[in-house]
């Protein structure tokens, strides 16, 4: 399968996960970069300690299934608590930056696990040229979705 499906088939993904959740961009973009600090911290350790206990993959490699296992591992989380979206509209453009974040995030996973020939070589590298900039870019508007967030203020009514 070539690569540029295989990056179409983890956008679709993400996005139909995200969307179907109904959360919010921002606490999910935020458990993403969560999710990759975690992993650039502790994906060498977990993969020898799994690698310990018998596991062994050839194709993908074992560190670049653990690397975005944990990667995603916060997100998914979140996916099952948190603030929802009411607008169709608002869903899906969260979705989408959702995906977009993610797959930049997962780059170097899917660069370790796919042999990378022809268009494929070519998107990953004009993709890898661009990450930083994708990856600010997403952190920053996952915290402006934050921060316009309006938690339900229960006690509004209420007189002190």
């Amino acid at each position: 399968m070539s690569a540029v499906v295989i990056f179409a088939i983890v956008l679709i993904i993400l996005f139909l996960v995200a969307f179907a959740s109904k959360r919010r961009f921002g606490m999910l973009g935020l458990a993403l970069a969560a999710g990759s600090v975690l992993s650039t911290l502790c994906a060498d350790d977990l993969t020898v300690i799994v690698r310990e206990f018998g596991a062994v993959l050839l194709s993908p490699p074992l560190g670049a299934v653990i690397s975005a296992v944990l990667m995603l591992l916060p997100a998914t989380i979140l996916l099952m608590a948190g603030p929802k979206y009411k607008a169709v509209t608002h869903r899906t453009v969260g979705s989408l930056l959702f995906a977009v974040l993610g797959t930049a995030l997962l780059l170097e996973p899917l660069g370790q696990a796919l042999i990378l020939q022809g268009p494929g070589r070519v998107l990953f590298n004009v993709t890898t040229l661009y990450q930083e900039y994708i990856i600010s870019i997403g952190i920053f508007l996952a915290v402006i979705d934050l921060l316009i967030t309006r938690s339900p203020n229960r006690h509004r009514d209420a007189k002190h």
